[in-house]
This record gives C-alpha cells, structure tokens and sequence, in this order.
C-alpha cells in the first residue's frame, strides 16, 4: 500500500497553474478557483507518474484467471 512518502510533491508556479486554469477553461469552458486549479494539476501529475511507470515483469505480481463458461458468452438467437 503507498504511503505519502511514495506520493510525489510538486512546486508548481503560478505562471504554471494560470496556464492550467487557461487551457482547463479553453478545454472545457469552465473556470477554476486557484486552489482548484492546483489541486487538479498535481493529481493529473501524480497520475501521470503512476502511469509513467514500467509495467511489472510477468510473475511478479499475482494474477487472476477467469473461468468463463463459453455460454455464457453466447447471445441467444430470438425465437421464431
């Protein structure tokens, strides 16, 4: 489980969360409080570094398979 020592911290400038409020404005034609906007720019970086991240090697993490019936996957014709 992460802890905060795991999360990364972001100094963001001002010039930097104007420019988020700007595009995030132009992108969606809403405007953003300041603390908001610093809010969201952190979490959307936080997440990219998440997903920056090199996938797991295979066996390294324990995986999960389904069993599924392959009629269950089937749709069934309408009756005539």
């Amino acid at each position: 489980m992460p802890t905060t020592d795991d999360v990364p911290s972001f100094d963001l400038s001002d010039e930097e969360i104007e420019e988020f409020r700007r595009i995030y404005k132009q992108e969606f034609g809403e405007e953003l409080k300041k603390a908001d906007a610093r809010m969201m720019a952190e979490n959307l970086l936080r997440l990219y570094v998440v997903l920056a991240q090199p996938l797991p090697t295979e066996g390294s993490i324990p995986t999960t398979s389904l069993d599924i019936d392959s009629d269950v996957l089937r749709t069934k014709k309408p009756e005539s």
